[in-house]
């Protein structure tokens, strides 16, 4: 998709720079008495279809920039969950970072914890994507209970998050940033994908 989209654009962009070029050369040539004045609406007709051509690819490049961004997922890791004697067996796979973690932790539910950020509309559809960080799993009770949870720390507390967090609304090209969780039950093999808003949790084969 991204290769036909950009193919798409330039084609779009070149077809656009042919047909000004000729709308401006027909002029130069009438002026210079290189061709006939009666000759020149037959050029200005095929600029102008050559023209029309180039805003229908300006426009389909714009559409399929427009959708791919609204639908814009990236598979992120894999989670293998399985409940045993009270407890939750976690195997995370970093797909980014290509290790593999396996710990436990209490609770009904697993929880995959992290922070993103956001940046602006404008950049988004550019197609910079959000920057994002998973920071812990950790367990959840469904009802309140005085056990305290365990977690396991994937990436340790940083300066730079810390600093983003308490100050996004400060710095340029930042829409916002924000802390990020997800949780499911136990017993299945889980997809972790990264949106641009948050994490995404789908049930793997």
């Amino acid at each position: 998709m991204d290769t036909f989209k950009i193919i798409i654009g330039i084609v779009g962009f070149v077809l656009f720079l042919l047909s000004i070029y000729s709308i401006i050369d027909s002029f130069i040539k009438v002026a210079k008495r290189k061709v006939k004045f009666r000759s020149l609406f037959r050029y200005i007709l095929y600029s102008l279809v050559i023209f029309l051509v180039s805003v229908i690819f300006i426009l389909l490049f714009l559409l399929l920039q427009t959708f791919t961004k609204f639908y814009y997922e990236e598979k992120i890791g894999e989670v293998y969950a399985i409940e045993n004697n009270g407890k939750i067996n976690i195997s995370f796979i970093d797909l980014k970072n290509n290790k593999k973690h396996t710990f436990n932790i209490n609770g009904d539910q697993w929880v995959i914890e992290g922070e993103i950020i956001v940046f602006d509309k404008w950049f988004r559809w550019l197609g910079v994507k959000s920057y994002y960080k998973i920071v812990r799993f950790s367990g959840r009770f469904l009802e309140p209970k005085e056990e305290v949870t365990k977690y396991y720390e994937i990436n340790p507390k940083s300066d730079f998050w810390e600093f983003i967090l308490k100050n996004f609304d400060h710095l340029p090209f930042i829409d916002t940033a924000y802390g990020i969780s997800a949780f499911q039950y136990p017993g299945y093999k889980y997809e972790i994908y990264i949106s641009d808003i948050g994490f995404i949790i789908r049930r793997g084969n």
